[in-house]
């Protein structure tokens, strides 16, 4: 398994990190599959379109539209005292 930092290319901004599946062995009934998918993963996710560049450019788009402070865009959740 690898850990991946992803940032933008073009602006350098940095957009999260990946985790990425290193298995290369793949059973034949899930050959069109990335290999560490598992069935519950192929059930589900099967049948969606894949990700396209314009979907990418898209989300870099979002990204860089949430501004500095995009922790403002999170749900606020009420500490409890510790006693």
């Amino acid at each position: 398994m690898l850990v991946v930092k992803v940032g933008c290319s073009n602006c350098g901004k940095p957009l999260g990190v990946a985790i990425v599946g290193t298995n290369t062995v793949l059973h034949d009934a899930r050959a069109d599959f990335p290999g560490d998918w598992t069935k519950k993963d192929i059930k589900r996710l099967a049948d969606m379109p894949k990700i396209t560049y314009d979907d990418v450019l898209s989300a870099h788009q979002f990204f860089e539209d949430l501004g500095a402070d995009w922790s403002k865009h999170l749900c606020r959740t009420k500490r409890r005292n510790a006693s």
